[in-house]
């Protein structure tokens, strides 16, 4: 079977069980980063979000965004007076566990209502969306690896991303690993700790005018700094040509929250509303904080990316710089910053590739 009707199949029978209860507020099973997400996009969206659950003892009759609470699972299933669309937003390693869980307590308490994956509902309810922006991708490649993230997150599995994978992120399309323009300023979004900076480096051949490093989370700009450093001083740079910023960038200047991440602070979300152990901190926007042209984006920022572009309008109308960005922190991802570019600059060209073999590292590059 091909991938496009295992697709389509996949659609209609969600489509299907979605109808039974379109009407039903979103329970949102999760509270970690993958919960947060799917709150976020969902709230964007106008979902009514009814509660959070979770199987974390602590979590239980919490607060944990916008006065919306959390229940044990059983709990609230037990008492609900309602159909709800339960969404499992956790790790993929956990979705058929937990859907099992729900649907379990359903038919244990004689319940109705409807369990799908973050992935499942979010491409399901999208997809007329999805295949818009498969049309806007300009080569064949491109298109089937589009293809293989989707049936990759509606069917949770990742044995295809080997078929796809592509080593040298970033840098691997031709029109973003030529050596560089003397005048080329490069921002990096979510620098982390310079890895991609001195990749820059070694494909722009150091010919390059500035680049902008941003970075919130402290540890990882302490270790950017100490890296710029290093490669200033082994590439007879001056001193004002890597630029280390220590902020997040979204869509205006504002003091938000830093959920930092539990395996590793790569994973750090920046967050809206305060939660128990966030830290504040400081968001810009690049039309507010880069004066005159860029020429080059990258963004991977744990899925704050559409903000970040929504804050960078003024320079992509302008100056039409190359975009690399992460699309998939959240399955939203996948349409809404290929439809917003696209919005801003009809001319870009778009082609996805993917750069892992799990659902991590997918990014669109644009380019005229």
């Amino acid at each position: 079977m091909n991938i496009k009707k295992r697709i389509n199949d996949n659609i209609k029978k969600l489509n299907r069980e979605c109808g039974q209860y379109k009407n039903s507020s979103v329970v949102i099973f999760g509270t970690a980063s993958c919960g947060n997400m799917a709150y976020e996009t969902f709230k964007s969206s106008g979902e009514k979000i009814e509660a959070f659950i979770d199987n974390n003892q602590e979590k239980n009759n919490r607060i944990i965004a916008d006065n919306i609470k959390c229940y044990l699972p059983e709990k609230f299933i037990s008492e609900a007076a309602e159909p709800f669309i339960y969404i499992i937003a956790a790790g993929n390693h956990l979705y058929d566990i937990l859907k099992k869980q729900v649907k379990d307590l359903l038919e244990k308490y004689n319940k109705k209502g409807s369990v799908f994956t973050f992935n499942e509902y979010v491409i399901s309810q999208n997809f007329d969306r999805i295949k818009n922006v498969y049309k806007y991708l300009s080569d064949k490649k491109s298109k089937q690896i589009y293809e293989q993230i989707i049936l990759a997150r509606l069917i949770n599995c990742t044995d295809g991303f080997k078929d796809i994978f592509e080593p040298v992120q970033y840098f691997c399309l031709p029109e973003f690993s030529q050596s560089g323009m003397a005048d080329e300023i490069f921002a990096d979004c979510g620098a982390y700790v310079g890895d991609t900076i001195e990749k820059y480096l070694f494909y722009c051949g150091y010919l390059f005018k500035k680049i902008y490093a941003f970075e919130p989370v402290e540890q990882a700009f302490q270790a950017l700094n100490t890296r710029a450093a290093r490669l200033k001083k082994e590439w007879g740079l001056k001193d004002d040509q890597i630029e280390c910023i220590n902020k997040g960038v979204g869509d205006i200047d504002k003091k938000l929250y830093l959920a930092e991440g539990t395996i590793d602070i790569g994973g750090s979300l920046i967050k809206e509303s305060y939660s128990d152990g966030n830290s504040e901190c400081e968001v810009c926007s690049i039309d507010k904080t880069i004066d005159g042209k860029i020429d080059f984006i990258k963004a991977d920022i744990e899925g704050y990316e559409l903000k970040m572009l929504k804050g960078a309008e003024k320079h992509i109308k302008t100056y039409k710089p190359k975009i690399a960005v992460c699309i998939y922190h959240s399955p939203s991802d996948l349409f809404t910053i290929a439809e917003y570019i696209k919005k801003l600059v009809p001319e870009y060209k778009m082609k996805l590739r993917h750069h892992s073999t799990c659902f991590y590292e997918s990014v669109l590059y644009c380019y005229i």
